[in-house]
């Protein structure tokens, strides 16, 4: 799956291109002058909150790539230069907009986030960098998620548990869903799945 390409203009290099492919390659392809191609890991910075760990699932990428994680603006500026692809877990994070200066190689950025609006910023929107989010991803588990804050309310399992611990039992009167309107702001896949 080709995720970019760019021309570089030079006496002895014509064209530059990074490849990965989920099926067979277990890195990425580097025209070299020449016209010599050379295999070399592709190199993925995660960018995660400094009170997580690393995603699930990191184990399995490192059999194909290269992966660093970076939790602070150090370690996003020092990984950045060498970096392919940016994985953005934290999408509150300013790191990558703060250290954007320093990437070099930066050709795609995937946000694993329903929406990218905020890790969005100006140099990366003009830049050539392909952005990607994880859409589809959590529409029904935030849909679900919604269900049950939406009985929670209706069903006051706030008093119930604090009465539970109190080992009181209180006989009373909650809401219904039934019958009940819900108004969903944004039609994106959360919103559809939630309606």
């Amino acid at each position: 799956r080709r995720i970019g390409e760019r021309a570089v203009r030079g006496d002895r290099l014509d064209v530059r291109s990074k490849i990965v492919d989920n099926q067979t390659s277990k890195g990425v392809g580097v025209a070299r002058p020449g016209g010599v191609m050379r295999r070399e890991p592709a190199i993925i910075t995660a960018i995660i909150a400094a009170t997580d760990g690393p995603p699930p699932g990191l184990d399995v990428v490192r059999e194909l790539a290269d992966v660093r994680v970076a939790a602070t603006y150090d370690e996003v500026a020092s990984s950045l230069p060498d970096t392919d692809v940016v994985l953005v877990v934290d999408f509150r994070t300013e790191l990558l907009r703060r250290a954007w200066s320093r990437a070099r190689r930066v050709r795609w950025v995937h946000a694993a986030s329903a929406g990218v609006d905020v890790g969005m910023f100006p140099e990366l929107i003009t830049s050539e960098v392909i952005v990607t989010n994880a859409r589809g991803v959590f529409d029904r588990p935030i849909a679900e998620y919604v269900l049950g804050l939406m009985l929670i309310f209706t069903k006051d399992l706030h008093t119930t548990l604090a009465d539970q611990r109190r080992h009181r039992w209180n006989s009373r009167e909650s809401g219904m869903l039934a019958g009940r309107h819900v108004v969903v702001v944004g039609a994106g896949g959360i919103g559809r799945a939630v309606a």
